[in-house]
């Protein structure tokens, strides 16, 4: 009895153990993000910040394509990131956020907690650790700490669906009808609101419904199981996307403005998909062996520098962990998993990571799936038909040489002046009664939050906007700058002059000379804002 008593007094400690663990480290994932620096990336430049100050202020008929394709994103996400840096010091608001992020960290844990159900429990608490600790630092994961790109946050969401079928699949599998279908439904609306807030995450929707089917279960579970999952999925972009989704079909006549705009056909924008197809690899080769290609050279799949080996050491291992289950089942080796929840992870995975190749190729979408990536790798080697000895030395010696391999950018982080974002403002005389026309493809929106709300801003030149023959968006702003009486002003990145001038021309407008002023910022280089006249006058500013 004693002995009895002792073991349970041991799993207790254990337990609070990963309860202390999995609880301190998203906090020191924020003090490790004070080390690093400000972020102030392309996209939070460009609309991450002006997005949420947008939707705030109610300007989205005010104002037009500031931030190219991206000012008709969902802004829902970028909000609570730009409240803090209203209302706290640069640093508390960079804590904040990567603090939030940290918490993918708590999900890993509890996600290898309940999927290796390796003992002793002291053993369990150390793999469970290290999968969290090492799907953190990728090179991609780690890189993205602190930067509101959000795909780190999104997948806190994936992971919390995993978390409900790992630790609930008995039920769903073999429980009263309820209660599977209230846990399947649960699951699906966690991984919707992912894709409520940023729609590429759907790829992951997508990946854990069609695991349904691979589950211990009978025809009809499964069917329903996924059917559940899908009613959930759509409960939740109701929730976090819909509203946005009906404002755009309003304004526009695309609920997804500009994207799939060849089946809503909103004359506004060409009749294009417009989807972002600059990575997608050129054969069906390169498709098949992508991981080789990405893991070795970043620019396949990103516009930014990382290095990380675990996603192609999952594409390797994989097939092998594969052929050893259907040769062997589950006799294949004696696993230390919960094998019927694993099979799910592994089926989840593989299903998103298809879809992303066919529709995205775009590392930041992959994320989530790089931060589950040790998680995977411990899963596939359980397969494999080795003493539990040698896989769990394998599995270490896999984690800490990919760790060692892993590289992460931060050179481009910027100090902890606050506020997080300090631009000069223009003296503008009349601003109820002023037009800034937005030219060039530098992002300039971050510049704009803290004008007078009366202002507003035009981008008459942008990746969607100042083409030849203009477009819907074009003729309404040529529309709105013939009819205005009042003062005309651009601003634009010096880098850009001689574009500017070519903007203005096709509105019959011009800089006027000796009004140009530089305005300065915390997080970006000085940009150019001056008066405009009317009529083309000899260029100079």
């Amino acid at each position: 009895m004693g002995a009895i008593t002792g073991r349970a007094v041991e799993k207790r400690s254990r337990k609070g153990w990963a309860i202390l663990i999995s609880g301190v480290a998203p906090v020191l994932f924020g003090f490790f993000n004070l080390m690093l620096g400000k972020d102030a990336n392309w996209d939070f430049l460009n609309y991450r910040y002006y997005n949420a100050w947008a939707f705030l202020h109610d300007r989205l008929t005010q104002d037009v394509a500031v931030a190219h394709h991206a000012t008709y994103y969902n802004p829902l996400i970028d909000i609570p990131f730009f409240l803090a840096t209203q209302h706290l010091p640069a640093w508390g608001a960079g804590f904040l956020l990567a603090t939030v992020q940290g918490l993918g960290f708590t999900l890993l844990f509890w996600l290898g907690w309940g999927l290796y159900r390796v003992e002793p429990n002291g053993l369990r608490l150390t793999v469970a650790s290290l999968i969290a600790l090492f799907g953190m630092t990728g090179g991609g994961a780690l890189g993205q700490l602190g930067v509101v790109s959000y795909d780190n946050v999104l997948a806190l969401w994936v992971m919390g669906a995993l978390l409900v079928v790992v630790y609930r699949v008995e039920r769903i599998c073999e429980g009263p009808w309820v209660s599977a279908l209230g846990w399947s439904f649960l699951a699906g609306f966690l991984a919707g609101s992912a894709a409520g807030l940023k729609l590429t995450a759907a790829l992951y929707c997508v990946g854990l419904c069609l695991a349904f089917g691979i589950l211990s279960a009978t025809f009809t579970r499964r069917f329903l199981g996924a059917f559940v999952f899908g009613l959930g999925v759509l409960a939740a972009m109701a929730v976090f996307s819909l509203p946005w989704s009906l404002k755009l079909l309003h304004l526009t006549g695309n609920p997804f403005f500009p994207y799939f705009n060849s089946i809503f056909h909103s004359p506004l924008v060409s009749d294009a998909f417009n989807r972002d197809a600059t990575f997608i690899p050129e054969s069906l080769f390169i498709r098949v062996f992508f991981p080789f290609y990405f893991t070795f050279n970043p620019f396949r799949v990103a516009e930014f520098v990382f290095r990380d080996v675990r996603l192609l050491l999952v594409f390797i291992l994989f097939p092998i962990a594969l052929a050893f289950t259907f040769m062997k089942g589950k006799k294949a080796a004696v696993t230390e998993t919960n094998w019927m929840a694993a099979n799910f992870v592994l089926a989840a995975a593989s299903f998103s990571y298809l879809v992303w190749l066919g529709l995205f190729c775009i590392y930041r979408y992959l994320i989530p799936l790089e931060m589950l990536a040790p998680l995977l790798i411990a899963l596939s080697m359980d397969r494999l038909p080795f003493s539990r000895n040698l896989r769990l030395g394998l599995l270490l010696i896999l984690l800490f040489v990919s760790q060692l391999a892993a590289y992460s950018e931060f050179d481009k982080r910027l100090s902890w002046a606050s506020p997080y974002v300090a631009v000069d403002r223009p003296f503008i005389e009349r601003p109820r009664e002023s037009l800034v026309l937005l030219t060039g493809t530098s992002p300039l929106g971050y510049a704009l939050p803290g004008n007078d709300p009366g202002i507003s801003f035009l981008r008459i030149q942008s990746y969607m906007t100042g083409g030849d023959p203009p477009n819907g968006l074009d003729l309404a702003m040529m529309r709105r700058v013939a009819e205005h009486s009042g003062d005309l002003f651009t601003l634009f990145a010096p880098w850009e002059l001689a574009s500017t001038h070519d903007a203005l021309g096709k509105y019959s407008l011009a800089i006027k000379p000796g009004t140009c002023r530089e305005l300065f910022s915390n997080v970006a280089s000085p940009l150019t804002f001056c008066s405009v006249t009317r009529g083309i006058t000899s260029p100079g500013s």
